[in-house]
């Protein structure tokens, strides 16, 4: 089965795409893109963060509120683990 990528998931990953590692690419920004509020349609978003983790490598961490910055390959293992621990300690805290 193929799957087609939309307009807008295309548009999106090639903004995702531009943002140079270390940098922050913003709410605004991507509804910019879209041309749309980009967070009322988170799933569009996500779907062209899978894509370019997929087949570009490109890796990238929420900045709550702001939007999200692209991490560097060799550093992304590290910070995930460390947000993921952090939360995974939370929630067990909570329960």
């Amino acid at each position: 089965m193929m799957f087609h990528r939309s307009a807008d998931v295309a548009a999106l990953l090639d903004r995702l795409l531009a943002v140079p590692v270390g940098a922050r690419v913003t709410w605004g920004d991507l509804s910019d893109t879209l041309g749309r509020d980009a967070s009322a349609r988170r799933h569009l978003v996500y779907a062209a963060m899978r894509i370019a983790l997929r087949e570009h490598g490109a890796v990238f961490a929420s900045i709550r509120d702001v939007g999200y910055q692209r991490l560097e390959p060799k550093l992304a293992v590290r910070e995930i683990g460390y947000v993921s621990r952090r939360g995974i300690a939370r929630r067990a805290r909570r329960a």
